[in-house]
Order: C-alpha cells, then structure tokens, then sequence
C-alpha cells in the first residue's frame, strides 16, 4: 500500500526547492508544522520525522536567504 502522505510531503520539498522569496519558504513551514502535528495525533512516528526533518530544511533555506537579503543590503549600504 502507497502511503497518501507522501505525495504531500514531496510536493512540500518540491515547493522548498523551488522557493523564490521568504513568504514561499514560511508557507512550507507551515506545512511541516502541520504534518508533525497530525503525524502526533495519528501516532505515526515516520510521518512526524519526515515533518522534521522538512522543518529542517525549510529553516536552513529560510537562513540561507535572510543572509543573501542582509548581505545584498550591507552592500547597497555601502555604495551610497
């Protein structure tokens, strides 16, 4: 039997990869939140690791793009 989340928890880390700005990244988050609180309820411990480790990475992208913007930022500071 094909476990039904894993199609939402693909579409989460296809959506991450292809995150463009901070609000898209967030939205991800949520979902990750969502999963590790249903994956709780449900007593399904894979489903809550996936959840994690999906949170896991969305911070790091989120991370990863918060130092771009702030590094973008220093240099424009520094040419006026």
């Amino acid at each position: 039997m094909i476990d039904p989340n894993i199609d939402t928890y693909e579409a989460a880390c296809r959506a991450l990869a292809l995150a463009n700005n901070i609000a898209e990244v967030n939205d991800v988050l949520s979902i990750a939140a969502a999963m590790e609180a249903h994956a709780r309820q449900a007593n399904d411990r894979s489903l809550e690791l996936d959840g994690v480790e999906l949170r896991f990475h969305a911070e790091c992208r989120l991370d990863q793009m918060t130092t771009n913007q702030n590094d973008e930022a220093s240099r424009l500071s520094i040419r006026s």
